[in-house]
C-alpha cells in the first residue's frame, strides 16, 4: 500500500511539472501526442482508485508476481504466511 502511496504521489509530481490540462502544443504532432497523454494518465488514475477501494475491502494479502515465481517460490512463500 505504501507503494501505490508513493506512485500516486509521483504521479501528481509529474503532472504538476507539464500541465497537460492547458493548450502548450506547438505543433500538429503535439496534438496527437496530447491525446494519448490524456489517456494514459486517465487510464493511470483508474488504476490507482480501483486498487484502493479493492484494497480497502480485502482482508488478506495479495501478491504479485512474474511467471517463473510462480511454481517454486510463490507456494512456499504462501504457506510461510501467518
Amino acid at each position: 500500500m505504501k507503494e501505490l502511496k508513493r506512485q500516486g504521489k509521483e504521479i501528481k509530481r509529474q503532472r504538476k511539472q507539464v500541465d497537460f490540462r492547458k493548450k502548450d502544443v506547438y505543433n500538429k504532432y503535439g496534438e496527437i501526442f496530447l491525446k494519448y497523454v490524456r489517456e494514459s494518465l486517465h487510464i493511470l488514475n483508474t488504476g490507482i482508485k480501483r486498487t484502493k477501494q479493492a484494497a480497502k475491502v480485502f482482508d488478506g494479502n495479495i501478491i504479485g508476481y512474474i511467471h517463473t515465481q510462480g511454481r517454486n517460490f510463490i507456494p512456499k512463500l504462501v504457506r510461510a504466511l501467518p
